[in-house]
């Protein structure tokens, strides 16, 4: 008896469906595609001040400054850490003077984390003094 071998049948992608899906796509698409529209301004005249008195009192503000080689200092004159506290905390029971740091970016990280602990010794967290890196 002889046993035929059936040929197997070549897969195939059928691309007539395929073809119907994306057409139901790119309808879809065109039918949901918002245009933009031109957005109304709201033209409005505000008026003008030409003098105002000002009753404002300037705070003294101390920079703290990092330098690159780790050097502290406050407003140009150079000290050390427990210097630093011993003014921190003078500041803290006057309530005289703000702070503000102002670091260099290549100051290095070991000397930016001793001046913040130095600054919680002083009795400030750091959070309360403003910071800029130069």
């Amino acid at each position: 008896m002889k046993i035929r071998r059936h040929k197997k049948a070549k897969k195939t992608v059928p691309i007539i469906p395929l073809i119907d899906i994306l057409a139901i796509l790119l309808i879809f698409m065109v039918v949901s595609t918002q245009f933009k529209e031109d957005r109304r301004i709201l033209v409005v005249d505000l008026p003008e001040v030409t003098e105002v008195e000002v009753d404002t009192v300037q705070q003294i503000s101390m920079i703290i400054e990092l330098s690159v080689e780790g050097q502290l200092s406050v407003n140009g004159e150079i000290m050390t850490h427990d210097a630093l506290v011993d003014k921190l905390k003078q500041s803290k029971i006057s309530q005289e003077e703000k702070f503000e740091l102002e670091l260099d970016k290549q100051a290095p990280i070991q000397e930016m984390l001793k001046l913040w602990d130095t600054l919680v010794k002083g009795g400030y967290a750091v959070d309360e003094i403003p910071l800029r890196m130069k």
